[in-house]
């Protein structure tokens, strides 16, 4: 089997496939689990629960662990084709919530694994190749929406990877849309930010949604949602004035109307700021649930 060096065990997994015929590595995309619970979602990737995976996962205190060989392609983009050209990590989070972030050591041990990677590969380590889940929708337009890997400094990664390459510091990317920044976490006045809560609260609304009459959502209830799971909260904030394509994007006016949805419906009591938190998310829920 073919791991980084600097995997120290291995945690495998049936969910993996082969790359598309002639397909190399070109991305090394960097996922966040969303959750502290490391040993539970390796625990769910092999028994195969969870329809997902990646090439290695780090833990909290910086751990690598292999799970899929880097010859296959590891289940993680909702793309066969991206997937087909990605080396891709999932990184345990040190708090749930919040910022969704990321601890000192994960980020250390991501930067090396970049490395070792850009190195091996002759990806070019820069951030138009190394890159965050929800950049290969924003920049690609393949996959879904999404805020992950959350509050994973990926400059940083990228400058840190660059060091230890001896290549000096990273500039942003050339390429980068202003999308890509768009749909970034962020706290200032004037932005939005879709943050997902964790998986439990995930598949809360799922059931949610599922369970509404008519059902707005009929995909699978795993605490991940994805388009399908999206295109049903847009239809289900239309009652508060949401007039844009049901086209499982959550942009700025969803974030927003999402939490007027669970101050109207779910008991919520925050700021509607169309900054998503825990509380947005379990008022959201709650406003689906009741009758």
């Amino acid at each position: 089997m073919a791991f980084s060096g600097l995997v120290t065990r291995h945690s495998a997994t049936p969910n993996h496939s082969t790359r598309n015929a002639g397909t190399t590595p070109k991305y090394i995309v960097h996922h966040h689990m969303a959750t502290t619970g490391f040993s539970a979602v390796l625990a769910s990737w092999a028994s195969g629960r969870k329809q997902g995976s990646c090439h290695v996962a780090i833990s909290n205190s910086g751990e690598l662990v292999g799970v899929v060989d880097e010859s296959r392609r590891a289940w993680s983009l909702s793309s066969s084709m991206f997937d087909s050209q990605a080396l891709v990590t999932e990184i345990a989070n040190s708090a749930v919530g919040g910022g969704w972030l990321v601890s000192a050591a994960a980020t250390e041990a991501a930067a090396q694994l970049t490395a070792d990677w850009c190195r091996r590969f002759s990806i070019p380590c820069d951030r138009d190749h190394v890159i965050g889940h929800r950049e290969v929708y924003t920049r690609f337009k393949k996959g879904y929406a999404t805020a992950c890997p959350g509050g994973l400094d990926l400059d940083g990664i990228v400058n840190r990877a660059r060091q230890i390459l001896g290549q000096g510091g990273s500039p942003l990317p050339a390429s980068a849309a202003p999308a890509a920044v768009a749909a970034a976490p962020v706290s200032s006045g004037g932005g939005w930010a879709f943050n997902l809560p964790d998986a439990a609260s995930q598949l809360r609304v799922q059931r949610a949604l599922a369970g509404r009459n008519p059902s707005r959502y009929t995909g699978p209830q795993d605490g991940a949602l994805g388009p399908n799971g999206f295109r049903g909260i847009q239809i289900t904030i239309r009652g508060v004035g949401y007039s844009g394509p049901v086209d499982g994007v959550i942009g700025a006016v969803g974030c927003r109307l999402i939490q007027v949805y669970a101050a109207k419906f779910g008991d919520y009591r925050g700021p509607v700021d169309s900054i998503l938190g825990p509380n947005s998310w379990a008022g959201f829920a709650l406003g689906l649930e009741r009758p």
